[in-house]
């Protein structure tokens, strides 16, 4: 008995290693401004995809979405999606047309440039949807452990 408990004992606290953190973000959705509130994290990419609600999901519209990435050296913490500076780059529908929609997906990269790639904690992902109702701030978070 006492080896099974030390096995799972063991399995636990090595699970919590590889386990990535969590990281969050601010969304201002009247203004459609970011902010990364992770220190030392910066965003990467954005893709918005207009999304029609189903029961139970969404089906994304995959003609109607917008891809921000970064093409420059300057990290942004905070970004006004209605006015991109010149560090980052727009491809697909015009950003305005697509933050008009109501019912819009975001997926968010952000990165930590001080960790190696290898790192698990270097990048992390944050995807979360808006629809009719969202009103204010929200502050999403990425997968990993608390």
């Amino acid at each position: 008995m006492k080896k099974i408990s030390l096995l799972l004992l063991v399995v636990f606290l090595q699970s919590c290693w590889i386990c990535p953190e969590r990281h969050n973000l601010e969304f201002e959705y009247d203004t459609k401004i970011f902010k990364v509130l992770s220190e030392g994290y910066y965003v990467e990419s954005i893709k918005i995809t207009e999304y029609i609600p189903k029961e139970g999901y969404v089906e994304f519209i995959d003609s109607n979405y917008v891809e921000i990435k970064q093409n420059g050296k300057l990290l942004s913490r905070r970004i006004d999606l209605r006015n991109l500076n010149e560090n980052y780059s727009a491809k697909g529908i015009d950003i305005k047309e697509i933050l008009s929609k109501k019912e819009i997906a975001f997926e968010i990269m952000i990165k930590n440039p001080k960790l190696k790639i290898e790192d698990e904690d270097s990048r992390s992902f944050i995807y979360f949807v808006t629809d009719k109702l969202t009103k204010g701030k929200l502050i999403v978070e990425s997968n990993g452990c608390k």
